[in-house]
């Protein structure tokens, strides 16, 4: 489970816009719960893989 997106801080600009998302997400719906799993993560490794 993750931790509320505020009680992480950005090691790079990278992990900011990842924190962005988790921020923006949490907003909008409104949820105090996140799971995250790696493996089926593949959304933003698929937008990840676009600025290449």
């Amino acid at each position: 489970m993750l931790k509320a997106p505020g009680a992480y801080k950005a090691a790079d600009k990278k992990m900011a816009s990842g924190l962005n998302i988790y921020k923006g997400l949490a907003e909008a719906t409104g949820t105090d719960t996140f799971v995250f799993d790696w493996d089926a993560n593949f959304v933003i490794r698929f937008l990840l893989s676009l600025n290449k």
